[in-house]
Formats: structure tokens, sequence, C-alpha cells
């Protein structure tokens, strides 16, 4: 279970308006007490381009812990997002993108990935998981 979370921020100062920092901030707050995370502080710098970030702590029994490295002969994979938001943000960054796509890259990062976990804890179906 997640518990606590430090934000983690590059901004442009000099490029970018402080109310588009506010909304980022706002919005993080908002994922955050939707997956019952504390933000605790973190860390900012100026930088030349606009990324964002949490690092989260939390717990789990090691006997429930999902790794990246059990998939088996047979297993189903299961996407619980789409393959290629990483070339619609890109798209986004050109200017590229049409509003479309804008919005349903937005939608999907916006999507807590606890909601699939949930749905698949227990059933012992999981052999291996990655983000």
């Amino acid at each position: 279970e997640p518990l606590t979370g430090l934000n983690i921020v590059c901004f442009p100062s000099g490029r970018l308006p402080m109310s588009v920092l506010r909304d980022v901030l706002r919005g993080a707050h908002d994922k955050a007490n939707e997956a019952k995370v504390s933000i605790l502080g973190g860390h900012s710098i100026d930088d030349n381009e606009m990324k964002f970030g949490m690092s989260i702590t939390g717990s789990v029994s090691p006997a429930s812990i999902w790794r990246n490295s059990g998939a088996q002969p047979g297993d189903v994979l299961l996407l619980t997002k789409p393959i290629g938001v990483g070339v619609a943000t890109t798209a986004m960054k050109r200017g590229v993108a049409s509003p479309a796509l804008c919005r349903a890259a937005v939608s999907c990062m916006s999507l807590l990935n606890k909601y699939a976990a949930d749905a698949l804890r227990g059933t012992g179906l999981i052999h291996a998981c990655t983000d």
C-alpha cells in the first residue's frame, strides 16, 4: 500500500507562468489524495524543460510483491493502459498532437494503476508485472 510521497519538480520558471506549476501540484495533490498518499514535501529545481514525478514509499508483504521477472510461458499479456502514450506526449510537446489525442493521453495518464492492481490482487494470476 502506498503511504507517503515526495514531489520532484523541474520547472522552467523563465519560460512558463507559475500558474502551470500550481496546476501540476494541485493535480498531484488530488491524485495523492485519491491514492491515500500523504505528500511530505519534495524537491524542485529550475530547468529548461518541465518535468514532474513523485517518489512514493509504502509497505507490502514480501509474499505479495509482483516482480517484473516471473513471466511464464502461456501467461496472458494484460495491458491496463494503451501502448503509445509516450509517442502522444512527444507530439504534445512538439505542438503537433490533435486536441483529441491530448485529451486521451491526459485521461490515460491520470488513471491510477491502483484500480488494475486492486482488480488483480488475490487472483493468483499474476506471475510478472511492470508499470
